[in-house]
């Protein structure tokens, strides 16, 4: 009787057009989707500020470096969202961009595995606002609300998860 069961069960896959070892494999590297518990996100800033111990609060994985020096380090790399300050961090890899151009950078070499928010305290010319907008997967003010960065930050593991 259980020959019969292994039979019908070994014609099932053969007639779905998939073979026992693609659907196997499908179980293994079945891509994890990222959630809230899962995200690591990674601040940018020669400044800690609290919005940074509000999402630590809320149960967000959160870390903070003061600078890069360069996009490989581990931090980076094991970061999922990444929020970067416009001004302060990075002159050593984009001495006149600074955090406009370590954005740059991080969304060359990561499109699609990371999502970087480029963000800043102050009012910016008009002559800047269309190249920090394309610098960064989004933007936003610094002193934006708690609940915004939560948006950015669901908006970011959205994206990721697409990909």
């Amino acid at each position: 009787m259980s020959d019969l069961n292994l039979n019908k069960n070994e014609f099932h896959y053969h007639s779905s057009g998939e073979s026992i070892w693609g659907i196997i494999k499908s179980f293994l590297y079945k891509k994890k989707i990222l959630d809230k518990n899962s995200a690591r996100i990674l601040f940018i800033d020669d400044n800690k500020f609290p919005v940074m111990n509000s999402l630590g609060a809320a149960g967000y994985t959160i870390k903070y470096i003061k600078d890069i020096k360069n996009i490989d380090i581990t931090e980076v790399q094991d970061a999922h969202l990444i929020f970067i300050d416009y001004k302060g961090v990075g002159k050593n890899l984009s001495q006149n961009k600074e955090g406009v151009g370590v954005a740059k950078m991080l969304r060359e070499k990561y499109e699609g595995q990371k999502y970087v928010v480029l963000y800043t305290a102050e009012n910016l010319p008009n002559e800047l606002i269309s190249e920090i907008k394309s610098a960064a997967n989004e933007n936003m003010a610094k002193d934006s609300d708690t609940t915004l960065f939560i948006e950015a930050i669901e908006r970011g593991l959205t994206s990721i998860n697409k990909n």
